[in-house]
C-alpha cells in the first residue's frame, strides 16, 4: 500500500477471504486497519472514521496493544488533512506516553511535534523532539508506524528549520521516493 504496489489490493482482498474463511478475527483486525488506510488514501476520510471505532473494538476484543497506535495515526492523518489537526493536540501526548506502545514506537511523539510546531508552539515541538525522538533516526528498527513518524518528523524539521532532522528523515525516505 505505502510503496504504491499495484498488486496490493488483490494480495488484500486475498488477505480479506483467507482470514474470513478461517474465522481469524485477529487477521480480520489488520484487514480493517488496512481497509481504513486505503479509505484515507482514497480520500473517504467520513467513511475511514466511522470504521475506525469498529475495528478499534474488534482489536480490544482480541487483544492488539496496537489499537491505540494504529487509531491515534489514523486520527491524527485524518485530522491532519482537514485542517483540524489542533483538535487532537491536547490528546497526543497522551497517547505517546501509553505503555502499550512499543519501546522503540516514538510516531505518536513525532506526530505531536509537527502538531505543536504547526500550531506556531515551537518551544514545545522542540522539546517533545529532544526528549522522546531519537537523535539517530536510523539506530532504531522500523516499526509499524516508521513512516507516519518519518513523515510528521519531516513537518516538524521544516517547521522548526531544523536540517539534521530533515536529512536524516530524508535519508531514511529516499529508497521508497
Amino acid at each position: 500500500l505505502h510503496l504504491g504496489d499495484a498488486r496490493f489490493l488483490r494480495s488484500h482482498e486475498m488477505l480479506r477471504e483467507r482470514a474470513t474463511v478461517l474465522g481469524n478475527e485477529e487477521m480480520l483486525y489488520y484487514v480493517a486497519v488496512i481497509d481504513g488506510q486505503v479509505d484515507i488514501s482514497q480520500g473517504r476520510l467520513a467513511d475511514a472514521e466511522a470504521a475506525l471505532g469498529r475495528w478499534a473494538a474488534l482489536g480490544e476484543r482480541v487483544g492488539r496493544r496496537d489499537v491505540i497506535a494504529y487509531g491515534a495515526a489514523q486520527l491524527a492523518t485524518m485530522r491532519w488533512m482537514q485542517g483540524r489537526d489542533a483538535e487532537i493536540l491536547g490528546d497526543i501526548d497522551h497517547i505517546a506516553a501509553s505503555p502499550v506502545l512499543a519501546d522503540n514506537d516514538y510516531s505518536a511523539w513525532a506526530v505531536a511535534a509537527a502538531l505543536a510546531a504547526r500550531a506556531g508552539d515551537h518551544d514545545w515541538a522542540r522539546s517533545v523532539l529532544d526528549n522522546h525522538v531519537p537523535r539517530r533516526l536510523a539506530d532504531l528498527p522500523p516499526f509499524a508506524t516508521w513512516n507516519v513518524a518519518l513523515v510528521a518528523l519531516v513537518e516538524a524539521a521544516a517547521a522548526l528549520d531544523d536540517r539534521d532532522l530533515a536529512g536524516q528523515a530524508y535519508a531514511l525516505l529516499a529508497p521508497y521516493a
